[in-house]
């Protein structure tokens, strides 16, 4: 179960983890689940504040690089195309966690795993431009 609710204007500041995330292109990227029915769909630039519960998703917590993980593409319309979040804030309670998110962009998720927690191989999606060379 995620419940949601918007939140202020993210600061300058919350997009550093993200901007490291492009640039250092780690194999993996942990996932969370996220509602499109509970919390809508987060436009970049836009944030909440989400209730996480799943035990997979609190073990993404705890793998995130960077404060980033990617939202669990679930929909078939989805074609693997997933939300990169910024987590710009944890707050672990007595059951699961309420985290501060910011939605930074979009990536590509393929090669979607699950161990503890889902993974996938993600990259930049660029919204129908070439992606640029990213050293």
């Amino acid at each position: 179960r995620a419940d949601c609710s918007a939140s202020s204007n993210p600061a300058p500041s919350a997009f550093m983890g993200a901007s490291l995330w492009f640039n250092a292109q780690p194999l993996s990227l942990p996932l969370i689940h996220l509602p499109v029915d509970a919390c809508g769909v987060l436009l970049p630039g836009e944030s909440r504040r989400i209730l996480i519960e799943r035990e997979d998703d609190l073990a993404a917590l705890n793998e995130m690089q960077f404060a980033c993980v990617g939202v669990l593409p679930t929909t078939p319309h989805c074609a693997g195309v997933s939300t990169l979040l910024n987590v710009r804030e944890t707050r672990r309670q007595e059951v699961g966690a309420l985290i501060e998110v910011v939605s930074v962009g979009r990536i590509h998720a393929s090669q979607i795993e699950h161990d503890r927690c889902f993974t996938a191989h993600a990259r930049p999606a660029f919204d129908g431009r070439a992606e640029p060379d990213i050293d």
